[in-house]
């Protein structure tokens, strides 16, 4: 019987299965010191946004919280943006005050939810200021990456619901 109806066509393609780059954060040092302690201390971890990764020891740091606690008034905003370009976060700053004087290190947080794929430091080490230390990513979102052939072209579209198999799962 002749009817109308969609045309459907099944194309079997290759390709790569990747995660979002836009989804990958490198965690530099802002500033020199000593890794004290380290939470996040092998890859594959799964680390939560604002969770601590590690706990640095800083001479510079140090003494820009202690200034921070002292001081009032417009110095005591120009000292948090100070805190800011040193690597805490506002909510760390607005938590300085009820900190103990005798801390002495500061947490390095997660910036994201996901996953570290690579950690360059160990508990003792020293650390310089731009020196990465870990590298997140967050595979929440996935690509699948392939190749089709011209004469294809025609029946992928933008938006597309694609179903795809691996030979694993």
């Amino acid at each position: 019987e002749a009817k109308k109806q969609p045309l459907i066509k099944s194309l079997r393609v290759s390709g790569i299965i990747n995660d979002d780059q836009r989804r990958h954060r490198i965690l530099s040092a802002y500033v020199d010191g000593r890794i004290d302690q380290l939470f996040a201390n092998h890859h594959g971890v799964e680390v939560i946004a604002g969770e601590p990764l590690a706990l640095l020891y800083s001479p510079t740091l140090l003494q820009a919280e202690r200034e921070y606690r002292q001081l009032t008034g417009e110095l005591k905003k120009n000292t948090a943006l100070r805190l800011r370009q040193l690597g805490l976060t506002e909510k760390q700053i607005v938590a300085l005050d009820s900190k103990p004087a005798d801390a002495l290190n500061s947490e390095i947080l997660a910036p994201l939810t996901g996953t570290v794929v690579e950690h360059e430091v160990f508990e003792g080490q020293y650390v310089t200021m731009g020196q990465k230390m870990f590298a997140i990513a967050d595979f929440s979102t996935m690509w699948f990456l392939f190749n089709a052939y011209e004469q294809d072209m025609p029946w992928i579209k933008l938006g597309q619901t694609v179903e795809v198999t691996t030979p694993s799962v």
